[in-house]
């Protein structure tokens, strides 16, 4: 059976349904990634509806995308581990930032940074597809000192603080060779020499971080002992994505 409805009924109909898609665009969720640089041996968290859900277990590490919706900042928590007087142990939480994003970007890296006084700064890098799309990478540099980035074609200075997007050339099998180096004086040192891969419709991200204490916490007790600490160091880290048009 048709059913007809009155011109007024059905212009009120249509403006409804066209609000109620619009307000589910403007409140999509984001795609956040975080990354933490911070010299504390904690495990990083986010609440997520009332529970608390792993970010990374271990600074220096880039977490997996999660979900943030614009209207709703994410709080992001320091888990500590303590004994109590007892020998009982014990867990708590920490809010070291609050992670809030735009309703203009679909996907977003936010890197936490820990100041020598104990505060969190963020700093947002929006995944844009006019900048970023497939088959790019993009370099940042967070460390202290230029760095020379090569990957697949071509060699790019990029001073502390800066963001390159470099267009890899492939080979039959969607390799690339990336090399990382950093100027030291008049000397370049190698952080990374590798072979990478870039499937269809990805991009890749690399970045450059200073640790302090040489990632000490990537090392047991033991290979301290007998190998003596690590020295304060630039490392290389990375992660690949799907496309924002696939």
């Amino acid at each position: 059976m048709n059913v007809l409805f009155p011109p007024r009924a059905l212009c009120c109909f249509l403006l409804m349904s066209f609000s109620v898609s619009a307000a589910a665009a403007q409140t999509a969720a984001v795609a956040v990634r975080v990354l933490i640089l911070d010299e504390s041996d904690a495990a990083y968290v986010i609440k997520d509806n009332g529970e608390y859900r792993s970010v990374s277990s271990y600074p220096y590490a880039i977490s997996p995308p999660f979900d943030v919706e614009p209207d709703r900042p994410c709080d992001v928590y320091k888990e500590i581990h303590f004994l109590d007087d007892s020998g009982q142990a014990h867990t708590r939480y920490e809010a070291i930032a609050q992670v809030k994003v735009s309703d203009t970007v679909e996907s977003v890296l936010v890197v936490v940074a820990a100041t020598a006084s104990g505060e969190y700064i963020l700093t947002y890098y929006p995944d844009g597809e006019e900048d970023f799309p497939a088959g790019t990478v993009r370099v940042i540099n967070l460390g202290h000192l230029p760095i020379a980035a090569s990957v697949g074609s071509g060699i790019f200075s990029i001073t502390p603080k800066a963001v390159q997007f470099m267009q890899p050339k492939l080979d039959h099998k969607r390799r690339f060779f990336t090399r990382v180096a950093e100027k030291e004086s008049e000397q370049w040192n190698i952080l990374y020499d590798d072979v990478s891969v870039l499937r269809p419709n990805e991009r890749m991200t690399g970045i450059v971080v200073y640790s302090p204490s040489g990632m000490r916490h990537t090392y047991t007790e033991s290979e301290i002992i007998e190998y003596g600490p690590p020295p304060p160091g630039h490392y290389w880290l990375s992660y690949t994505d799907t496309s924002l048009q696939d």
